[in-house]
């Protein structure tokens, strides 16, 4: 479902809609995948329009699924929790976002694991009004959602300056293009986003209160989850999906060109300095060893343990209880 018609008839509701439409997609996917007469049926949610997630177009426009037995779809649903919840509900097969999303379930008794780490550091920026001298001037600040990657850059980022966490009201939207539209409009003082909308409304005159380049925070910015059900009943559809998302990565670093067509056409963007500068500022933090990757874990998951406090379920859970190491020899 296009992000337009999210938008339109509203997040709930469209939500309800998609996974109706989703449950015969899932049978005939698994059919399919029975008796070997066509590409295994998956289907893939990722987190936000941002240059993160270019390898997922550059895998859906080129082809590079089915070439590695995949019939895949990929949907973008705002915010890692929403995925995480779809995932939980049997209702989807992978997610593609920061990896709070799937510890924070693990703490909180769910099944989530990751099984491959694309990014390991967060690029986020903090981008102002032209009128703000530094980030100690928010009042409204635009994020994804609580609990979303947008969120808690701000919360690890306001720690190390030593600012009240009540400091900013937050304004929720569903993705970066859509914060970058609130800052735009006025809606907020500030708004938090990456590659390209950084870039761009730099451009445009908004003040870069905080460079993500220069201030990346250690983490699974970009990985790969799945519930552990899915990854026992079907490792041969994980197996292949990260085959698949090692090439689309390759790719990416390799042939810059097609990386930049692709991202153009799927974000609408056609100034090309941004684009420039966006592919550059992404190749340098992603990764093409998609191999996980246990400090930067270990990272997360301690964070996420702070945020969570007495309401970790699963306090005593180590990077261990997180991950699924069977497919890391594919990931190399």
């Amino acid at each position: 479902m296009a992000l337009v018609k999210l938008l339109r008839c509203g997040l709930l509701a469209a939500l309800t809609l998609w996974l109706i439409a989703l449950s015969p997609l899932l049978v005939a996917g698994k059919l399919a995948a029975a008796d070997g007469s066509a590409p295994e049926r998956l289907r893939i949610l990722y987190a936000s329009t941002a240059t993160s997630f270019a390898p997922i177009w550059i895998a859906s426009d080129l082809g590079i699924y089915r070439k590695h037995g995949l019939d895949a779809e990929a949907v973008l649903l705002g915010g890692g929790p929403l995925i995480g919840s779809v995932l939980l509900s049997n209702s989807a097969d992978v997610g593609i976002g920061v990896g709070e999303t799937p510890i924070r379930a693990a703490l909180q008794g769910g099944d989530l694991k990751i099984f491959a780490l694309q990014k390991h550091a967060r690029i986020l920026s903090i981008v102002g009004k032209a009128a703000l001298q530094d980030i100690g001037q928010i009042k409204v600040l635009g994020i994804q959602s609580l609990g979303s990657s947008t969120h808690n850059y701000w919360l690890w980022y306001a720690r190390q300056k030593k600012l009240p966490e009540s400091q900013v009201q937050f304004v929720h939207t569903n993705s970066s293009a859509e914060n970058y539209l609130a800052l735009k409009s006025g809606r907020v003082d500030a708004a938090i986003f990456g590659p390209p909308f950084d870039v761009q409304a730099q451009q445009e005159g908004f003040r870069l209160l905080v460079e993500g380049m220069k201030n990346p925070q250690p983490f699974p910015a970009t990985c790969y989850f799945a519930t552990a059900g899915f990854l026992t009943k079907r490792p041969e559809a994980a197996r292949r999906f990260v085959e698949a998302m090692k090439e689309s990565v390759q790719l990416f670093h390799e042939d810059k060109a097609t990386a930049i067509k692709i991202i153009e056409r799927r974000l609408r963007l056609q100034n090309r300095a941004v684009l420039e500068r966006s592919y550059e500022f992404e190749r340098l933090f992603m990764r093409r060893d998609l191999s996980l990757q246990y400090d930067v874990i270990d990272n997360a998951l301690a964070e996420t343990k702070r945020l969570l406090g007495a309401g970790a379920k699963r306090p005593d859970y180590m990077v261990d209880d997180v991950i699924d190491k069977s497919f890391v020899p594919v990931a190399r």
